[in-house]
């Protein structure tokens, strides 16, 4: 596993620049690229993950990002439903407004005949919003959203600090480093997109070699994925 040291020395090794009294870039600047590359890796191959729960209520649509995952960057599952309850929990969708809006024209009405069974989630900005709205039967004690996020990853304090990224990437946080000192005080622009696309291009290359998360191919709190309906109905275990 990289360290934050690990990664600086790479990068400062990269770009002929080992002795940091002598460099254009403080260890304290070479800290912040590297913390843009987790942050930009983990949004790109979508990891590291998390998972949480929460609540829903009767006829509300919008729960607040900073109220129930405050580190979420990118939802990219969700399962709905009461666990005690055999066959309850199934997948929602996890799609965009633009998709939802096709899908359900008519998924801002507000009347009482638009709630329902939540079946589809969106992100908006600094909120999740749930269609359908739940209403009094799907919003009752433990039915619940149970969501797997990529999160936002702590600032790297220490030298000794791993890069919160699966090993395979920690490579690639280093060359993104590099890529925003030719972007920076390097001033070599070309030089340093071509370093970000292949960043880029190699990290995608990765993503099958990577062991899927355990909520890969279904939800495992306690459970299994059983598909005897269209969006596949979750037994207990």
């Amino acid at each position: 596993m990289a360290t934050l040291l690990d990664t600086r020395t790479i990068v400062r090794q990269a770009i002929s620049q080992p002795d940091a009294s002598t460099s254009d870039f403080s260890d304290s600047e070479l800290n912040g690229f590297i913390d843009q590359g987790v942050r930009y890796l983990g949004a790109l191959v979508k990891k590291p993950l998390k998972r949480t729960s929460f609540q829903v209520t009767v006829d509300t649509a919008t729960y607040a990002i900073a109220t129930v995952a405050s580190d979420l960057i990118i939802p990219t599952k969700a399962y709905f439903g009461d666990p005690s309850i055999n066959g309850d929990i199934r997948p929602m969708r996890v799609i965009p407004e633009e998709e939802l809006a096709e899908i359900s024209p008519a998924w801002l009405d507000t009347s009482s005949s638009s709630q329902g069974r939540p079946a589809f989630l969106i992100r908006d900005g600094a909120n999740l919003l749930l269609h359908p709205r739940p209403d009094a039967a799907e919003s009752a004690t433990g039915k619940k959203v149970y969501l797997s996020y990529v999160y936002q990853p702590a600032a790297l304090t220490a030298d000794g600090s791993s890069l919160d990224l699966p090993a395979l990437y920690h490579d690639h946080v280093a060359r993104f480093a590099i890529h925003l000192c030719y972007m920076g005080k390097l001033n070599n622009k070309e030089q340093g997109l071509a370093v970000k696309d292949q960043v880029v291009r190699d990290a995608k290359k990765l993503e099958t070699m990577i062991v899927k998360e355990s909520e890969s191919p279904g939800f495992h709190w306690g459970s299994a994925i059983e598909p005897d309906d269209e969006y596949g109905t979750l037994r207990n275990l």
